[in-house]
């Protein structure tokens, strides 16, 4: 039995499948989770969140078109060793969002750095928890960023993946005048 409890730091937040002061299941060597008789691919949390980007972290990280955000996507979640059925629900899930964007700046959180939008606490614990989150913010033209550098998953033993991202404001890129 796998006991997974979410300390979100947001509002409004919504569970599936139903959390009763954490989630207990069985752990399938698949990835499988099983609750009660039903079996699910994941859990899920979601919350409104503050905005966790801003004008100031503009460097460290990705400018994506968005006719590119599939490639994008493809290319970095392969580089952090996701399966193909863990891209599949990540693409789908984020990638509409950047697609309806002509450009975007994209920035990845891992690990410790995930902690500002929950604590994650799992029992026993995890040989390995990866954890990565998307921050994506639509912008009024290109920029020029550093890139960064995506951490690779350790799934060797018992290993956990949390992923997820936020939708941030709107960032408008003043041109500074000569």
């Amino acid at each position: 039995m796998v006991k997974v409890e979410v300390d979100i730091k947001g509002d409004k937040p919504f569970f599936y499948p139903e959390y009763n002061n954490g989630w207990e299941c069985v752990a399938q060597p698949n990835g499988d989770l099983k609750i009660g008789n039903d079996t699910y691919n994941y859990l899920f949390w979601e919350a409104s969140e503050e905005d966790h980007l801003d004008d100031n972290t503009l460097t460290d990280g990705f400018y994506v078109e968005g006719q590119n955000a599939i490639a994008f996507l493809e290319s970095k979640l392969n580089s952090a060793g996701f399966t193909s059925k863990e891209k599949a629900d990540f693409i789908t899930f984020w990638g509409p969002r950047i697609q309806a964007n002509e450009h975007n700046f994209i920035r990845f959180d891992f690990n410790e750095a995930c902690n500002k939008y929950a604590d994650l606490k799992i029992s026993p614990e995890p040989d390995h928890i990866y954890r990565i989150y998307i921050q994506i913010a639509p912008l009024d033209k290109k920029i020029k960023t550093d890139g960064q550098d995506i951490v690779p998953i350790d799934r060797n033993g018992f290993t956990v993946l949390e992923w997820g991202g936020q939708m941030s404001s709107p960032i408008s890129i003043n041109t500074p005048k000569s």
